[in-house]
């Protein structure tokens, strides 16, 4: 779950962040739960110094405002996060992260706040809908749907009680809060530099050739 403390942990906004700083909108002092489990595996499998790896990518936990409001970090507010309002209001979902602040990445990289100690991270919730992912909308027919819940990286409402963050649940994008107990599905980037075999359809996937 994206929380690290056991009790209470819904009843703040800060949670749905990567990292957080308590009273912080974009504080990334602190990992959560996700971010320590999937840097510990990815530490412990052959991607860790792989050449073939981007340390280039960004992994964006957009926690901007949906709207023009002043967002304060406290219980009895409400608000929505950008993704929500893309993705349930408006249907445009963005390949760009808002806030240089929320951009992860690695610490050997180039760009981004450095902040993670691999280049592996979450899906965006905007990266689902690209695919065939739908905000309250079931479609089980696009490649990322598994059958299975699994945490995406972008947060989506606080409404003065629970904060959520976005998920992909049986083939549509909901929100549940943020201390729920739901997979995760790392993900990573692969160098310019690889060279790829196939075309991409069905019957002839891309493949790494080096």
């Amino acid at each position: 779950n994206f929380s690290t403390a056991v009790n209470g942990a819904g009843h703040r906004s800060e949670y749905v962040g990567y990292m957080y700083t308590l009273g912080e909108q974009h504080g990334n002092s602190k990992s959560n739960e996700i971010k320590t489990t999937i840097e510990k595996w990815y530490a412990e499998t052959t991607l860790k110094d792989n050449p073939l790896i981007s340390q280039n990518q960004i992994f964006c936990n957009d926690r901007s405002s949906s709207s023009a409001q002043s967002v304060t970090w406290s219980s009895g507010r409400t608000y929505d996060y950008g993704a929500k309002g893309r993705l349930e209001k408006n249907k445009t979902p963005i390949l760009t992260c808002p806030e240089e602040v929320d951009k992860f990445t690695s610490k050997d990289s180039t760009i981004g706040n450095k902040m993670l100690d691999y280049p592996v991270g979450l899906i965006t919730a905007d990266e689902v809908a690209m695919a065939g992912g739908k905000y309250g909308t079931i479609n089980k027919s696009y490649y990322l749907f598994t059958n299975t819940s699994y945490w995406t990286g972008s947060p989506a409402t606080f409404n003065g009680d629970n904060a959520t963050t976005f998920d992909e649940s049986s083939g549509t994008l909901s929100p549940p809060i943020s201390i729920s107990d739901l997979g995760v599905r790392p993900v990573i980037s692969l160098s310019p530099s690889v060279k790829l075999s196939g075309n991409g359809t069905w019957n002839n996937v891309y493949e790494v050739v080096n």
